[in-house]
């Protein structure tokens, strides 16, 4: 394009051409050159980017401005009149910059293409575009620069933004937790990320030159080559779990999550992050082996284990709470708990759950149960609640069946108290249920209570002569007959050899006492059978009956014995009431009769 001077400090327009390119013949062209000018002016003026022309040299005064200039808040008088203008719209951060490099351009004669910011008179700061060359006349000298700017704004906005969202991506990319790779379609590495070098072991530069295969557990390598060919000709994501084998050897197991990357709607790579669960891996196993012992725990245990849920019904119950409670596991599930539990422990076992709600630590207890066939089963209860999501949803327990060992104690403690020949109470058993008597006539003076003291008639005898096998019949079978002549109010003991006790309780005097007495010679008097001997026997009765005088439980067996011997001296079968003012004359009589040998010293 040829340029020539209109006149000084004016734009230079390009001189009028054809179509063809060369320059118009001012006589034989219809439009004359100052049209062509006004249209080519008209034309640039309403574009909507930025034409200007300026002093070649600084501080490049403006020649032209465009219309459009305005769109930054100052108006073109300003632009045309104001030689230093450019000093105050470019940034000041840019205008060093911008200067040395249009001097440069000047100097050199080459064109510019540079970008700054220019601030508009609201303050605000536009990125513009610069694009600006050297006007020549035809000597070649220089006369303008001429240039056209454009509004990059919403440009660097977007590159800003695509910068920021790149540099997230990198820190994510870098610094996730979880490994971040993309391979080929033959499975060769193309990039992995800072967490990729720290699981595998492999430096970035290693890991570039490997493929997915040397990484892959043998045993998971199928796996991954089905999985890599699925993905690419599905065109989805999956996910899987395989084992790597990391540097140093060490097996590591992740969890992939991969899918293809398309460009022109075909894969050409593979994208994936994989976490590394082997920590949580060997966690679930150990939970599987910890479950599983459990499971064997709970089936083999030989104690009840089971658990139910806050309405009492069961939810679960093992092998041994089936044999204990004869309830198979099905029928369980299907039963509250108050089914099982006997009637007078339920209120029980409600209170110990209420309790436990509340936060009570509670010791273990027992609890009676009722089995399928009814047989009463005793437990020893150890319980505590079962939570879910920090809230109780239920209770677990573990009974151990003590029926055996509380019938051992119960019958220890029978053993304790009773004869082991005759099963009656023995002294201790007797002087309980005596004390109980004295004290309640102490506390009621209607009530009246008698003690028989009973001593067999020639019992050594049977011994001696038939044998200790059928005394100890003879003495079960009179321990029968004692029985059959007391009430249930009553009681009866074996003292020891042939000596028994009755209590009677609730007696009117001394002639309910004499009564029972005699009932008692008459049921002994009749012969006791043992295979070929037919035995005969008595017993001599010793009856003491309560009065107004304050005697303890031991006075009270001593003067029934005591009456039972003066019954004795009277003869065999015969009964006799204590009588206190006999015993004292008695006392009195065996003190004399015991002082004359202390007197001459023959007492020994």
């Amino acid at each position: 394009m040829v340029i020539r001077r209109r006149k000084s400090k004016s734009i230079c327009w390009p001189e009028s051409r054809n179509q063809f390119g060369s320059a118009a013949d001012p006589k034989s062209s219809p439009v004359r050159a100052s049209d062509a000018d006004g249209q080519y002016k008209s034309f640039i003026e309403n574009l909507p980017v930025l034409f200007y022309a300026v002093e070649p040299a600084p501080p490049y005064s403006p020649l032209y401005v465009s219309p459009a200039f305005e769109k930054f808040g100052y108006p073109l008088e300003d632009w045309k009149m104001d030689p230093g203008i450019w000093l105050r719209v470019i940034h000041p951060d840019d205008v060093e910059r911008v200067f040395k490099k249009t001097t440069a351009s000047t100097l050199s004669g080459e064109d510019v293409d540079y970008e700054y910011r220019i601030v508009d008179a609201m303050g605000l700061t536009h990125w513009v575009r610069d694009v600006g060359c050297l006007i020549r006349d035809d000597a070649g000298n220089v006369v303008c620069r001429e240039g056209v700017i454009i509004d990059i704004t919403d440009r660097k906005i977007a590159e800003q933004a695509v910068s920021i969202s790149e540099e997230r991506y990198r820190n994510l990319f870098e610094n996730a937790n979880d490994i971040i790779y993309v391979h080929d379609l033959d499975g060769n590495y193309l990039s992995i990320n800072r967490a990729a070098e720290r699981v595998f072991g492999y430096g970035r530069e290693e890991a570039l030159s490997m493929n997915m295969r040397q990484l892959a557990a043998p045993e998971h390598l199928t796996l991954a080559q089905l999985k890599l060919a699925k993905k690419v000709h599905d065109g989805r994501q999956t996910s899987y779990e395989m084992d790597c084998i990391a540097k140093g050897g060490k097996r590591v197991t992740v969890e992939i999550n991969s899918c293809p990357i398309f460009q022109d709607g075909k894969p050409i790579a593979v994208q994936g992050i994989a976490r590394d669960i082997t920590e949580r891996k060997k966690a679930e196993e150990a939970l599987k082996t910890s479950e599983q012992q459990y499971r064997d725990l709970f089936e083999n245990a030989n104690d009840l284990i089971y658990t139910h849920d806050l309405k009492g019904v069961f939810t679960s119950l093992n092998r041994a709470g089936e044999r204990i409670t004869g309830y198979t596991r099905g029928e369980a599930m299907n039963m509250e708990i108050s089914e099982v539990v006997a009637p007078e422990y339920l209120e029980f076992a409600r209170e110990l759950t209420r309790r436990k709600l509340d936060g009570e630590r509670l010791a273990s207890y027992e609890l009676e149960i009722i089995s399928k066939d009814g047989r009463r089963v005793m437990l020893e209860l150890s319980t505590r609640l079962v939570y879910q999501n920090e809230k109780p949803v239920g209770v677990q327990g573990i009974g151990r069946d003590i029926t055996s060992r509380r019938l051992a104690e119960d019958q220890l403690r029978h053993n304790a108290r009773h004869d082991a020949l005759t099963n009656m109470p023995n002294r201790t058993e007797f002087m309980e249920h005596l004390e109980a008597a004295v004290m309640r006539s102490k506390i009621d003076p209607d009530y009246k209570f008698g003690v028989l003291f009973l001593d067999l008639d020639r019992f050594k005898v049977v011994n001696d002569s038939l044998g200790h096998n059928i005394g100890d019949k003879l003495l079960v079978g009179i321990a029968k007959r004692i029985n059959s002549c007391i009430r249930p109010l009553d009681s009866a003991a074996r003292l020891g050899g042939d000596e028994f006790t009755v209590l009677l309780n609730n007696i009117t005097g001394p002639e309910d006492a004499t009564m029972v007495a005699a009932r008692l010679q008459k049921k002994l008097a009749a012969p006791f059978i043992f295979g070929h001997y037919e035995v005969f026997t008595s017993a001599s009765i010793g009856i003491i009956v309560s009065d107004d005088i304050s005697r303890e439980a031991e006075d009270f067996l001593r003067d029934a014995d005591t009456a039972m011997y003066g019954a004795k001296q009277t003869g065999k079968a015969r009964c006799e009431v204590f009588d206190r003012d006999i015993h004292i004359a008695n006392t009195d009589f065996l003190k004399l009769d015991l002082r004359h040998p202390v007197d001459r010293h023959e007492a020994r």
